[in-house]
């Protein structure tokens, strides 16, 4: 199932979400739009994102995907990320982290 299936059958099951449609700013979480990594920061300012099937370069920086899901609030990205799922996916962050911020990988 791709993730644009899984994102989908999942508000249609009765989930709390409506799916967002492109450009209309509902910001309801529920994307599943496949977009650059350019407009997924541009888009999603400031927000933690789960992203299906990554594009990767060869560092593994990521140059698009699916957006399944997008919040402020880290912990309901990863509760969606199991919720969903999917075969290969990505959560990043889109703003700028503070310069204490520890990182582990």
């Amino acid at each position: 199932m791709t993730p644009e299936l899984l994102a989908r059958q999942l508000c249609d099951n009765g989930d709390e979400s409506a799916v967002d449609e492109p450009g209309s700013g509902a910001g309801l979480g529920v994307v599943a739009v496949n977009m650059t990594y350019g407009e997924i920061k541009a888009r999603f300012d400031s927000e933690w994102v789960l992203i299906g099937t990554p594009d990767t370069d060869e560092t593994l920086n990521i140059r698009s995907g699916t957006v399944l899901y997008h919040s402020k609030d880290r912990e309901a990205v990863y509760r969606r990320a199991l919720a969903l799922r999917p075969a290969r996916s990505a959560v990043v962050y889109t703003g700028k982290m503070p310069e204490e911020t520890a990182i582990v990988v």
